[in-house]
């Protein structure tokens, strides 16, 4: 049904954010990344960028959007994360497999400076920028984009968010924009420029007039008209429609041909037709259902270098490897480990919440029940992959060890090298 209503009130402005253009800045590259089977990675969910002046550089400010001219082959909510091989990867928040074929276009300063910034969102959900580039700047120019956490890993917020100015702040804000709140300590790249392209005046400085005229006098004796100034303008006499009374001071009594009432209003009301005749009323406004947030995927990598001393018997752990994950609800992790063994051997891995208890156990050679590795000579690689666990909310150690490979190898020496581990939580 149509509401026909007229507002008292004023409606407030409303910010447009206008996305910033190329520029020569100082430091900026750009180039093309074509997701393909060669550079994908993160169980699939990412894209590795394989740039020098990106390798082993986790300060690099970079945006990323679709290609111009294409279709967007993979259309979910993407970021900038620096993995564990130290390197950048354009990556799905949303933890789906990223699509082959995918091009993006990619825009990278290789250090931050005073209008490239990472901004991270305070641990009590504060998204306002505090800048002093931005505050009370409205006019700004401002882009930003999904990165990594300084030291945190892949913590993003999980859908599309958006950047907008707060007038009552003074500052830029980032908001989610399916309305939720921005997970706290989700991290963005920021860029800005305070004000527009200067255009020079073309008449600056030149005479525009080169041949100024005297004023013309009104006066009969000085040669001009007798001229008379009128007392009132046009429109004169009654007014009729929607007005009554005569020109220049009509009142209104009608909108549409339909009669205003003559109750005034107070403040806050609007204007509302009641079948017979506008008046003012109390604007009823409807209760919205409040949006739960959804808690983001989280995922933690390691990469180690260790290696254990040499042993014949029991097992030895490394801690290099190790993680502590926090759960606030109950959530699926999905473990995964590789270490070098020599000698006959088993990578286990054990899970500590009120107690240790045995996960599962991989043998790098000579085979054994439950083995995921086909016999091998020493030297092989000791897998655990995507092994996959639901735990309820709390804290849990996740801890690998290396243990002898079993009475059938008594008195062989064992030892084994730490090479990477990784967990993904994806609450249930």
């Amino acid at each position: 049904m149509k509401d026909n209503r007229i507002n008292y009130r004023n409606i407030g402005g409303v910010v447009l954010l206008v996305a910033l253009s190329a520029s020569a800045a100082y430091g900026q590259q750009t180039f093309t990344q074509t997701v393909s089977r060669e550079n994908i990675s993160c169980n699939a969910t990412c894209s590795v960028l394989d740039v020098p002046e990106l390798n082993n550089n986790p300060a690099a400010i970079i945006f990323v959007t679709p290609a111009e001219g294409g279709k967007n082959l993979n259309p979910h909510p993407i970021g900038a994360y620096y993995m564990y091989l130290k390197k950048w990867s354009i990556y799905n928040l949303d933890g789906v497999a990223i699509t082959e074929g995918a091009k993006y276009n990619i825009q990278y300063y290789t250090n931050p400076d005073a209008n490239r910034f990472v901004f991270t969102v305070s641990q009590r959900g504060d998204a306002c920028i505090d800048h002093a580039g931005l505050n009370g700047a409205p006019g700004a120019t401002v882009r930003m984009f999904p990165t990594s956490p300084p030291s945190r890993g892949s913590l993003f917020n999980h859908g599309e968010t958006k950047v907008e100015y707060n007038a009552a702040a003074s500052e830029w804000c980032i908001a989610s924009v399916n309305g939720s709140a921005v997970t706290p300590e989700s991290a963005y790249n920021v860029m800005f420029s305070s004000r527009g392209p200067i255009i020079a005046n073309p008449n600056a400085g030149k005479t525009i007039n080169t041949n100024p005229q005297n004023p013309v006098s009104t006066s009969s004796s000085g040669g001009g008209c007798n001229c008379v100034i009128p007392t009132s303008l046009p429109p004169n006499g009654n007014a009729g429609g929607d007005l009554s009374g005569s020109y220049p001071s009509p009142s209104v009594q009608g909108l549409q041909g339909k009669p205003v009432s003559n109750t005034p209003p107070t403040i806050g009301q609007i204007l509302k037709w009641n079948g017979t005749a506008w008046e003012p009323a109390t604007e009823t406004v409807a209760t919205t259902a409040t949006t739960t947030p959804v808690a983001p995927i989280q995922a933690f990598f390691k990469q180690g270098h260790q290696i254990t001393p040499e042993f014949s018997s029991g097992d030895f752990p490394i801690p290099e490897l190790s993680h502590i994950i926090v759960l606030t609800k109950r959530s699926r992790l999905i473990i995964s480990a590789t270490v070098i063994v020599s000698g006959s051997a088993d990578l286990k891995l054990y899970i500590k919440d009120s107690k240790y208890y045995f996960i599962t156990g991989i043998r790098a050679s000579g085979g054994g029940q439950g083995s995921l590795l086909a016999p091998g000579p020493h030297g092989n690689a000791a897998t655990i992959c995507n092994y996959m666990i639901d735990e309820n909310p709390g804290t849990y150690i996740l801890e690998f060890r290396v243990a002898n490979g079993g009475i059938e190898m008594i008195g062989e020496k064992t030892s084994a090298e730490a090479k990477f581990s990784s967990v993904m939580v994806i609450p249930l």
